[in-house]
C-alpha cells in the first residue's frame, strides 16, 4: 500500500482551493526536494508565474506532474468519494481479470513492494507506456483516449480550484 503521505499529497493537489502554490509547497506536494523543483523549472518542465505574492507555481502544473507520476488508480484511491467529481469517467478505474505466467505475477508483486505501491499501479504504468507507443492508432479507435491522455488540462484544475 502506498505511504499515507503520498495519498495525502495527491488529495492536497487535486482538492486544493487555490490556483497557485508556493514553490516550497509545490515541492512538498510532489515529494521533491527544492533542488529537484529548481531543476524542473530550469529545464522548462515546470512553469512558474509571478503574482502579487511572489513566484508561484500554477496548480495546473503540479496536477500535470502528479498525473504523470501517479497512476489514475492511485489518484482515484487517494480522492475516495471526491474522485467522481474530479476524474473524468474515462479515467475512472475498472477491475479486470488477467491470466499471467507465474513469473510475471511475481515480477509485478516484487516491483510493487519495491516501490511501495499496489500491483495495479505497476501494471497500469506499463499499460500506459504501451498506449503511448500506439497513441496514433488508439486515438482513432478508443473512445475518450485523447481525454484520458491529456487530463488534467488547465481548465480541469481551475474547476477544482
Amino acid at each position: 500500500m502506498p505511504h499515507s503521505s503520498v495519498l495525502a499529497n495527491i488529495r492536497a493537489i487535486f482538492l486544493h482551493p487555490m490556483a497557485h502554490v508556493t514553490t516550497r509547497h509545490a515541492a512538498a506536494l510532489l515529494g521533491w526536494s527544492m533542488t529537484q523543483l529548481r531543476i524542473a523549472i530550469t529545464q522548462g518542465d515546470l512553469e512558474t508565474e509571478t503574482t502579487c505574492s511572489g513566484i508561484r507555481v500554477p496548480l495546473a502544473e503540479v496536477a500535470t506532474i502528479a498525473r504523470d507520476r501517479w497512476q489514475p488508480v492511485l489518484i482515484e484511491r487517494a480522492l475516495g468519494e471526491n474522485a467522481k467529481d474530479i476524474l473524468p469517467d474515462v479515467l475512472r478505474t475498472r477491475s479486470v481479470s488477467l491470466r499471467l505466467s507465474k513469473y510475471l505475477v511475481a515480477t509485478l508483486h516484487h516491483l510493487a513492494v519495491k516501490e511501495g505501491v499496489p500491483v495495479d499501479v505497476i501494471a497500469a504504468r506499463q499499460l500506459d507506456l504501451l498506449a503511448v507507443e500506439h497513441a496514433d492508432e488508439l486515438a482513432a479507435v478508443v473512445a475518450g483516449f485523447a481525454e484520458a491522455t491529456e487530463w488534467p488540462t488547465k481548465q480541469d484544475v481551475q474547476m477544482i480550484a
